[in-house]
């Protein structure tokens, strides 16, 4: 599947709006000149694997969002998606114990 540097570009342009952050505010907090963010958002140049890498964490999203628009699960759904896992093992090891009590009880 070919990535787009223009579509790639709309997408970083998308978060970014979605923050409310300025193409020079973007620049500054990631060390880059506000020339490049505008020549990447255009779609004129794309962004460097370390910098698509730093993208991802200051937007909190995914490199298969920004590159292919891959929608992201979100912070929030990954992070309840992790407390569910967790429950269910907390959930069949207190399983678990009720059966050996009751072994033990008998």
């Amino acid at each position: 599947m070919p990535v787009d540097p223009k579509v790639v570009g709309e997408r970083i342009q998308k978060l970014r709006k979605e923050k409310h952050i300025s193409q020079e505010k973007l620049a500054e907090d990631l060390g880059v000149s506000m020339n490049t963010i505008a020549k990447i958002e255009c779609g004129l140049r794309g962004p460097s694997i370390e910098f698509l890498l730093e993208l991802t964490n200051y937007f909190d999203t995914t490199t298969d969002y920004i590159l292919l628009g891959i929608p992201d699960e979100g912070k929030n759904q990954r992070r309840k998606k992790q407390i569910d896992e967790t429950i269910g093992l907390i959930d069949q090891a207190i399983g678990n114990l009720l059966e050996e009590k009751e072994r033990l009880l008998q």
